[in-house]
């Protein structure tokens, strides 16, 4: 049996083609199906591709992983976007420095989570292209975008090890899609 490398954009719309009705996603809340996802991520791509984002660009998403979240992130891959997960629990100076180390050109993200008053920290920080999820966002067409299976897909913040990272300056791990090549495809940037 041989693999082939396939993007992450690639596998969701073969699940949603092959078992449209089949679940994806259960929350509390909410069941999505495997359609539902793939309309959901093609109409993020749709955003982010109006708005200017392309493949390699860096993309912030500051929420708690639901539907919104994930759609967001499938959205991103299909136009072969990193998306960078926020950790909801940093602060505004280690939002600031994520959204900066991580080069990101966009941030979307809710104004609130658990209690979290997250419009008041992104306006702190300055960060000129952040859009408030919950607020009518541009769609229109991605057009033609080609995505392979080694870029980049995810780039976050982490505190911890190494020496160097600390709360207000947490380091940058990056991943590809692809799965068995994990010892070249993570890499800490500082």
């Amino acid at each position: 049996m041989s693999w082939q490398s396939q993007t992450l954009g690639e596998i969701l719309e073969r699940h949603a083609r092959e078992r449209p009705k089949a679940e994806a996603l259960v929350t509390p809340k909410r069941r999505i199906t495997y359609e539902e996802l793939n309309l959901r991520a093609r109409s993020a791509a749709a955003t982010l591709h109006t708005l200017g984002l392309r493949r390699g660009d860096h993309v912030g998403i500051l929420m708690g992983n639901d539907e919104k979240w994930l759609g967001l992130f499938y959205g991103a891959a299909l136009i072969g976007a990193v998306t960078v997960p926020v950790n909801t629990r940093f602060k505004t100076a280690e939002i600031d420095f994520c959204l900066k180390q991580a080069d990101c050109k966009a941030l979307f993200y809710v104004p609130r989570f658990l209690n979290i008053d997250f419009d008041a920290m992104v306006r702190e920080t300055g960060f000129g292209k952040a859009f408030d999820i919950t607020r009518a966002l541009p769609e229109w067409s991605i057009g033609d975008v080609t995505v392979s299976p080694q870029d980049t897909l995810t780039c976050c913040a982490m505190r911890g090890p190494p020496a160097h990272a600390s709360a207000s300056r947490p380091r940058i791990v990056t991943s590809t899609a692809v799965p068995f090549s994990m010892s070249r495809a993570l890499r800490s940037r500082r």
